[in-house]
């Protein structure tokens, strides 16, 4: 019984948004949710996994491939639901230029009993790297949430005595990786809260402390949803 509301439920949801039960509905990729990303993560990752199953190196090993970047995503419900999904893959083995696969996948999830299956796909060698960063708004809660965590790094690696906090953000990126990696070029300020004060005063309560230099900076964050409390990592902070 519980098998057929959801797939009312879902068949339901489909309808509202396309107009039409088991037709396509295209993903926007620059404006999806954190949570939507994670999901079509985790799809993509299950596909790339059993593509990998299928291939052996000549040396009789079995190949291990990773997720480069979702390119483009759509939906359909079935009994269930299809995920067509594009995306590039590398051997896991590469660091640096690598030669890139494009490979389009369709994954068959039935969550409700939970079962996934990868039911076609086909790749192709597509010499390339990652995808083009996209300008998005400055105000986005999403990337603001991974500018706090990058701040809040900082302060913990940083010898000064007071704690430092984003007087103004210049311009935000956005790249969808095996995650979503968020570039921000901001301008950090001085505050006249010490690092082991006991007060609990929040960051953004904290006065500046206007005679101290201000210092511009480009940082680097990549955020996965799917890892929970580890979902954001620092990857590098520039001062210029």
């Amino acid at each position: 019984m519980l098998k057929f509301i959801l797939i009312f439920i879902l068949a339901s949801i489909v309808k509202c948004q396309s107009g039409l039960v088991g037709g396509r509905q295209e993903v926007d990729l620059a404006k999806i949710k954190p949570e939507e990303l994670e999901t079509l993560n985790k799809m993509a990752n299950f596909g790339i996994s059993e593509i990998a199953e299928r291939r052996v190196e000549s040396n009789g090993k079995k190949v291990k491939l990773s997720l480069v970047r979702l390119t483009k995503a759509q939906r359909q419900i079935v009994a269930g639901v299809n995920y067509f999904l594009t995306v590039r893959i590398k051997p896991e083995s590469c660091q640096n230029d690598c030669d890139v696969e494009t490979c389009d996948m369709t994954v068959w999830s039935k969550p409700w009993e939970n079962f996934t299956e990868l039911t076609e796909f086909n790749c192709k060698k597509s010499h390339s790297s990652y995808g083009s960063n996209i300008r998005i708004d400055k105000n986005d809660k999403y990337a603001l949430k991974a500018l706090d965590f990058a701040v809040d790094k900082l302060n913990q690696k940083s010898n000064d005595l007071y704690k430092q906090k984003v007087e103004s953000v210049d311009k935000v990126y956005r790249q969808i990786v095996n995650g979503m990696k968020y570039t921000f070029i901001c301008k950090l300020a001085k505050t006249e809260c010490p690092k082991n004060s006991k007060d609990n005063l929040s960051l953004q309560d904290c006065a500046v402390n206007s005679k101290a230099p201000k210092k511009s900076v480009k940082i680097t964050v990549v955020d996965k949803p799917w890892m929970n409390e580890e979902r954001f990592e620092l990857k590098s902070s520039i001062f210029f």
